[in-house]
């Protein structure tokens, strides 16, 4: 299922049920390949509940670990913690809820219903809304900007520098030189105050694409980790394409 705002990217919220008699591994791999058909389309948020018939309350066995291992490749987070499932004297922790983003949720647990021996999964998710944020940034300023005069500079500028150069870097190096001593002198740098009102190729889903960029970046960073790295790299693949796209 899939949900869409204006002020958000995609949701889609998936139900998973493994009997327990099912081969995980077949379970998982059939999971994984939807998730990347899903990604395929695009930068999406990821909600998979149900039951996975996996006790999370026994970290070291092998079935958890397996959906451990799972959820690390896609980057998703367990929310559930607590036993789900009551029998006699037997409790375990079967259903689970799967999400990235574990930070968009703020509320998660279980909810007896009286009516099955099953406890009833649920979470809260926060309304998000991203806004342009109003800063100071150095541009040039082009009020008194004459391109008559602009033109005129450029022409009777000393070239000689470049033309004669030998080397094709220092030859750069100097054409760089004289073309901003004459853009400082007609359009000068200045402080300048950005308002909210954004280009329209700056959508609200990209400056969302741009800070998970920047959280799995510094997530890389600090964990070294590869499959971490991999997701990072990808998330700033995504961004790149958006923005020529844009």
């Amino acid at each position: 299922m899939q949900f869409a705002s204006k002020d958000t990217r995609p949701t889609y919220i998936g139900c998973v049920y493994r009997p327990l008699s099912g081969n995980i591994d077949s379970a998982l791999e059939f999971l994984e390949d939807q998730i990347l058909d899903i990604r395929a389309k695009g930068i999406c948020d990821l909600v998979l509940l149900g039951d996975y018939n996996i006790n999370s309350l026994k970290p070291r066995s092998v079935e958890h670990r397996k959906l451990a291992d799972f959820c690390k490749r896609q980057c998703l987070s367990q929310l559930i913690k607590t036993p789900t499932y009551h029998m006699n004297n037997y409790s375990s922790s079967i259903d689970d809820i799967l999400v990235t983003n574990q930070e968009y949720y703020y509320q998660y647990g279980t909810v007896a219903t009286g009516d099955t021996d099953h406890l009833l999964i649920c979470t809260a998710r926060k309304k998000l809304k991203l806004q342009a944020v109003t800063c100071f940034i150095y541009g040039r300023t082009f009020s008194k900007f004459d391109p008559i005069l602009f033109q005129r500079d450029c022409i009777f500028s000393n070239w000689d520098g470049v033309i004669n150069s030998s080397n094709v870097n220092d030859a750069w190096d100097r054409f760089q030189e004289i073309l901003q001593l004459i853009l400082d002198k007609h359009a000068p740098k200045k402080k300048m105050l950005v308002s909210e009102d954004l280009p329209p190729w700056i959508t609200r889903e990209f400056l969302e694409s741009c800070k998970d960029r920047d959280y799995w970046l510094d997530k890389s960073t600090k964990s070294n980790d590869p499959v971490i790295s991999i997701t990072c790299k990808e998330y700033k693949s995504r961004v790149r394409k958006e923005t020529i796209s844009g």
